[in-house]
């Protein structure tokens, strides 16, 4: 079965990283991907290459160029692929890849087009949604990640229940990191006997909720709370975060490492993983965390409590809320058994929940269903 996976665009997120894991998990031998990429913002691609399969798109200019020349030149060459492959699936995931994906397709005869919907349409304005109510005519089946984006974009989109089936997100049970809290501990200058938590997440968006945690950070300090927090990321926002820290006086609380390539194994190093985001998809970050057996404290926001049930694997709080955020974390710092407790319940839930193993099989069962 030919599937083409056209992206609007393409860098190193989480969509990204989850159609990676995907296509390199799937064993199905009739599965044959390719992947065109409309607006390919960085090197992220090169990832790619252990997959060996037909990835094509047009790099961007490095000097000026007319307004619009790159995004016509890549709508042609789509045009062309298309044309060429004989692909019995056109797949889509952000907002160019649904529409000049479906449009391509549908011209160009293509039977199915499947739209995934990875997130609440935050992003998106309402031109956009206009848009893609009209595209959506012409789809046979759109995928959101988690029922809270299928229940938001219903709402955005005007879309019917039998148009879309939720397939969550996964990742592998195998965890081949390292625990290497002893050296993470000697690079950092953290003590033998300090409790350590982090967050992963990007530092582009206000939306990852950085500046929450560090207003937390300064309520834990108040209260003579042990605690580093380690925030794995990078991006525009960093300087500000760091300044901000600097002036609530707990910048020796925090520890902003940037971005790291390892941070499977600093998941394995910790002891609490946290995540204050406005909103969110279906969080990858969550699930290896859960498969670090990890304890959590995270929002009550997008896809997470799909993921979590205060309690029993876990703690939400609202968003935005420092006091709260300062209060789950400060519980699970001095509780030892709940901690326990919510950490192997965690495990569990990634294991009966959310494996690639489902995720693929999901995906498969869809494909076949459209291509007998």
């Amino acid at each position: 079965m030919n599937i083409l996976y056209v992206f609007g665009s393409f860098g190193g997120g989480g969509s990204e990283h989850h159609f990676h894991s995907l296509l390199k998990h799937r064993n199905q031998a009739d599965w044959n991907p390719s992947l065109f990429i409309i607006s390919n913002d960085d090197d992220y691609i090169e990832e790619f290459e252990d997959l060996n399969i037909p990835v094509y798109y047009i790099k961007k200019p490095t000097g000026k160029s007319l307004p619009g020349l790159h995004l016509l030149r890549s709508i042609l060459y789509l045009f062309r692929i298309i044309l060429k492959g004989k692909y019995d699936i056109v797949h889509t995931y952000f907002f160019f890849g649904h529409l000049y994906g479906t449009l391509i397709a549908r011209i160009l005869g293509v039977k199915t087009v499947i739209a995934n919907r990875e997130d609440s349409g935050f992003f998106l304005a309402k031109g956009h949604f206009k848009v893609l109510k009209q595209i959506n005519k012409w789809v046979n089946k759109i995928i959101p990640i988690a029922y809270f984006a299928a229940q938001a974009r219903q709402q955005l989109e005007g879309f019917d229940d039998d148009k879309y089936q939720v397939i969550h997100n996964g990742i592998t049970l195998e965890n081949t990191s390292v625990n290497k809290s002893k050296e993470l501990r000697k690079e950092l200058s953290i003590e033998e006997d300090a409790y350590i938590a982090a967050v992963v997440a990007n530092m582009n968006y206000e939306i990852k909720g950085h500046r929450y945690l560090i207003e937390a950070a300064k309520i834990l300090k108040d209260r003579n709370i042990n605690l580093k927090i380690i925030l794995v990321g990078d991006g525009a926002l960093k300087d500000s975060l760091i300044t901000q820290a600097k002036n609530l006086e707990v910048d020796d609380m925090l520890i902003f490492l940037g971005y790291r390539n390892d941070v499977h194994d600093i998941l394995s190093s910790i002891n609490m993983f946290i995540l204050p985001s406005l909103s969110e998809g279906l969080s990858i970050a969550i699930l290896e965390a859960l498969r670090a057996k990890l304890p959590i404290v995270a929002t009550n926001v997008g896809g997470n409590p799909e993921i979590i049930t205060t309690g029993e694997n876990g703690i939400l709080v609202p968003s935005k809320d420092s006091t709260a955020l300062a209060n789950a974390i400060e519980s699970v710092r001095n509780d030892t058994e709940f901690s326990k407790k919510i950490s192997e319940n965690g495990y569990k839930t990634l294991k009966d929940n959310f494996t690639l193993d489902k995720v693929t099989e999901s995906y498969w069962n869809l494909y076949k269903k459209y291509n007998n």
